[in-house]
């Protein structure tokens, strides 16, 4: 559909010309149209809600000042509410249409850098800058982490249009430079920092999630136009659960319909149908398991999957199939609910007979004596469970103490998944989303011996207790303590990214001070080392006030800048006019150096406020040294002021003080440079304890690593050698999945492994 042409242009970057033949257009077109029309409704729906959102913060303010300014910002937002809009579409709109036009490019920020990369504030970023700057970092991270599915898909698509690759950060409908042009318009208002993290936070919800539905009409318009219609729809999430846009998109709150509605809706359908058979692939994959291990015994190499998942069935042999009645579901939820409010073994202690003996005795003891036994799918559902639960309890990114904790929510799931299936098929369902929140929170833990309510331990043990005393039938709880515990790690990971954030930029600037100093005393020290007598009062100047000159410029302009350069030619020039002139033109060429030298010198030692005296002294004594060099006399240094000694270079010391350090080519040093920035690792302590650690910093200059705790707080600073040593011992392992949802993870390596024992 479309041919690509290199065109030379004058600019510095080559830009690229798309030229889509009739149908291409036609087809961009269309899809202009829907992302065009689906954005004014998000946007008009976003204002609306805000509107809401401030009043009725202002109506609960607790102070004055704080009403007054919701109030004032209710106000503003009002008045540039169209601006805003109209600017907002015009600049996504614009990025769109230059993507078929130019071709792609990095869509990249506009934004003024962190104030740590301006010299003269080597601390910390000002705090409204930086909160500002996580909410935006956020949105991007969660919208990515949200649709990447859905954008995969439009990447290979727009990116056939095109007729070359498309990448992320060059598709104008990614949540990047959408997050990027919103907060340029937002960045602008005269209002608050509280007002802009609301205004962000309903950015998120009202465009940010909805947009899912938008980016999935799209790709289905492309489906239906015949742009790689074969890739796999698994790669589609369903908008389904998305409100509806809202505003020119819709006619008294239903959504109008359009053209591609109907392939958006089979879209739909497809992807639902796929998430629906996950369950119904288990059921098939474990009465296969039946039939082929009636021992009941778990399958023979199951255990070599790490982390392994067993076939360990829960289901009490005498009710399991058979010609008798069968217990309904609700009665067997009776059964369950008696059975989660007993006193039991603490989890990982009690085994699946034990629990299966304790349901056998109970539902009997309800049907009185008669037999029964359950419905396929029931028992399916507690092999399942079973199964999930096992993984938990066998999983390395969780601690011991939170598998315990975590894994009494057995029996409650139990009960979920039982009257609810979509457990299994929707990874948004507030059980299994506060399950994962759950295990994902609990995977960064380390036991400090904290057990207190205000910790997370304490968190997480309150809303495990929560569930087992109140859970009946209605999962309505499990929705309101996520929302409860998804505040919780939203207030946690905020403090948290702002003190990692504020130790990087210390580190960073320490770093950046450090190799300056080095950089400076390695330019002073070469031109020393080339001159076999320095004066006194030359080396003064060069070792004292002109070193930090040099370290100021090179800290402020860089390395590249004219000022750095000027700074290297005034030490030139100071060392050059102390030496005799034995010429008559080298006596004129110094006669006119030394006012600008001088002058140079002082503007210089100004800057960094050197002591005046000091450098009227130092002055006089280089008048002296030029009267000298003019009569071509030499002023010889004392022997031990002459001399520069080379630099020691010391032998590495091994971190323990026996082993040797891995060599660079080593596998645990590869690996070591290779761990990117938020690797989560597990520390081994001398007394036994186990820490865990985030990667939070590597060095671009030196090999120094930054880990910090789950609270954001430096803990550890070690070189690359240091890192790959622990790895090579063993006191050290790499969590490998602690972002990956734990539930997701648990289902799919059940698939996986009941197909290998099927297929075995």
């Amino acid at each position: 559909m479309a041919t690509t042409s290199n065109v030379l242009s004058f600019e510095r970057r080559r830009t690229h010309t798309v030229s889509l033949d009739a149908s291409g257009r036609r087809v961009v077109d269309a899809c202009r149209r829907l992302w065009q029309e689906g954005l004014e409704g998000l946007l008009d729906g976003l204002f609306e809600k805000l509107d809401d959102a401030l009043y009725e913060l202002a109506d609960k303010s607790e102070s004055n000042q704080l009403q007054s300014e919701y109030f004032t910002a209710m106000r503003v937002l009002r008045k540039v509410r169209p601006d805003i809009q109209r600017q907002y579409l015009a600049v996504v709109m614009g990025d769109f249409d230059r993507l078929w036009r130019e071709g792609p490019r990095h869509l990249t920020s506009e934004s003024e850098p962190l104030a740590s990369d301006r010299f003269g504030d080597l601390g910390l970023v000002a705090n409204d800058e930086l909160e500002e700057s996580l909410a935006v970092s956020n949105l991007i991270s969660k919208g990515e982490n949200r649709h990447h599915q859905e954008l995969d898909a439009l990447d290979q698509r727009f990116g056939h249009l095109l007729g070359q690759p498309l990448d992320r950060h060059s598709n104008p409908l990614a949540p990047e430079p959408l997050a990027h042009h919103y907060r340029d318009l937002i960045r602008e208002l005269e209002v608050g920092l509280p007002v802009k993290l609301v205004i962000y936070k309903l950015f998120d919800k009202q465009v940010m999630d909805p947009i899912g539905g938008l980016y999935a009409r799209i790709d289905a318009l492309l489906v239906g136009q015949g742009v790689l219609p074969h890739l796999p729809r698994g790669r589609l999430r369903s908008p389904a659960g998305v409100e509806p846009v809202r505003g020119r998109g819709t006619v008294g709150g239903v959504a109008r319909p359009s053209s591609p509605s109907a392939e958006a809706e089979s879209a739909g359908s497809v992807q639902n149908a796929i998430e629906g058979e996950v369950f119904a692939t288990l059921s098939q994959l474990l009465s296969r398991y039946r039939r082929q291990h009636t021992d009941g015994g778990a399958p023979p190499g199951l255990q070599n999957v790490a982390p392994a998942v067993p076939v360990t069935p829960v289901v009490p042999a005498g009710l399991s199939g058979g010609s008798t009645p069968e217990f309904a579901t609700s009665e067997l939820v009776a059964a369950l609910t008696d059975l989660q409010h007993l006193d039991l073994p603490a989890a990982g202690e009690s085994t699946p007979a034990t629990l299966a003996g304790h349901l056998q005795a109970i539902l009997q003891k309800g049907s009185q004596g008669q037999p029964h036994h359950l419905a396929a799918a029931d028992q399916d559902t507690l092999d399942v469970i079973s199964m999930l639960f096992e993984f938990i309890l066998e999983d390395r990114a969780l601690p011991d103490a939170m598998k315990a904790l975590i894994a009494r929510l057995q029996i409650p799931i139990l009960k979920v998944a039982l009257l609810d299936k979509s457990f299994f098929s929707h990874k948004l369902h507030p059980a299994r989303r506060l399950l994962n929140d759950l295990s994902q929170a609990a995977a960064s833990w380390t036991d400090e011996g904290d057990r207190s309510g205000n910790g997370l331990y304490g968190r997480i043990e309150a809303i495990v207790e929560q569930v087992i005393a109140e859970f009946e039938d209605d999962p309505g709880i499990f929705e309101r303590l996520g929302r409860e515990f998804a505040a919780y790690l939203e207030r946690e990971q905020r403090g948290a990214e702002i003190a990692e954030e504020r130790t990087t930029q210390v580190t960073r600037g320490k770093e950046q001070l450090r190799a300056a100093r080095a950089r400076v005393s390695d330019e002073i020290g070469r031109r020393l080392k080339g001159r076999p007598a320095v004066p006194v009062v030359v080396r003064d100047l060069l070792e004292g006030g002109w070193r930090d000159v040099m370290l100021l410029t090179l800290l402020r302009n860089g390395e590249d800048s004219a000022d750095w350069h000027k700074a290297l030619m005034v030490a030139d020039q100071l060392l050059w006019s102390c030496e005799p002139k034995s010429t008559y033109a080298d006596r004129q060429e110094l006669l006119r150096a030394i006012p600008k030298l001088l002058r140079d010198l002082r503007e210089g030692l100004s800057e960094i406020s050197f002591d005046q005296h000091r450098t009227a002294r130092l002055f006089k004594e280089l008048q002296s040294l030029h009267i000298a060099s003019l009569r071509g006399q030499s002023v010889a240094a004392p022997q031990h002021l002459a001399a520069v000694s080379e630099p020691v270079v010391e032998a590495p010391v091994p971190a323990d003080g026996g082993e040797t350090p891995p060599a660079e080519d080593d596998a645990f040093m590869r690996r070591a440079q290779a761990l990117p920035v938020g690797t989560w690792l597990e520390m081994k302590e001398t007394d036994g304890r186990r820490m865990r650690i985030k990667l939070s910093w590597k060095s671009d200059v030196t090999d120094a690593f930054i880990f910090v705790n789950r609270k954001g707080i430096k803990v550890l600073e070690m070189t690359q050698a240091e890192v790959a040593q622990m790895l090579q011992r063993g006191t050290a392992e790499v969590l490998e999945e602690v972002e990956s949802p734990l539930v997701d993870r648990a289902l799919g390596a059940m698939v996986e492994n009941l197909k290998r024992v099927a297929g075995e």
